[in-house]
């Protein structure tokens, strides 16, 4: 029996999530790797690692430097204390705090604002951003410049300027 072979990349999610009561270890990890987090207000988040001779699984530490930076990151990680959603969001762990109870309706009215824009264009930003920290200044113009023309070239934006044009809102297809 040996140690198990971590994982490649951190997981994604393809909506908004909601954070409830306590976010611990790998929990709390998992959803830092996602797009766009709601907190509810008695949400607690803990990196609790150290506590048991570890170090952060999940990606969790990767993700959390790229949040809140490094030094910010080492002091969560290396002190294992538990920090409240409103702390969580001031250090840019959280895009929103929201009333108890709330938070899972807060997060499907997000994405259901999200999904009702081009599907095109909002899977080029998140593929964008979810690279960044791949790119150089000179290779995200390259990129930024690609994404762009495939949205131009997109039936999304063909039916956006139709729509203005009818002053009707556009239908998007995702093509």
């Amino acid at each position: 029996m040996g140690i198990p072979s971590p994982p490649r990349q951190p997981p994604r999610t393809e909506c908004p999530v909601s954070a409830e009561g306590q976010c611990l270890g790998g929990g709390c990890n998992l959803l830092l790797s996602t797009d766009l987090v709601i907190a509810q207000k008695s949400a607690v988040f803990h990196e609790l690692f150290v506590n048991y001779s570890m170090s952060p699984d999940t990606g969790g530490l990767w993700a959390l430097q790229r949040l809140v930076g490094p030094m910010r990151a080492k002091q969560l990680a290396m002190l294992a204390e538990p920090i409240s959603a409103a702390a969580a969001k001031e250090y840019g762990m959280v895009l929103d705090v929201v009333p108890d109870g709330s938070a899972m309706e807060a997060a499907h009215d997000l994405a259901v604002r999200i999904a009702a824009k081009s599907p095109v264009g909002v899977a080029h930003t998140k593929a964008i951003s979810n690279h960044m920290e791949d790119y150089t200044l000179q290779t995200y113009f390259q990129v930024e410049a690609d994404y762009l023309c495939l949205g131009a070239l997109s039936s999304d934006f063909r039916e956006t300027n139709i729509a203005a044009a009818q002053h009707r809102e556009p239908e998007f297809t995702g093509e």
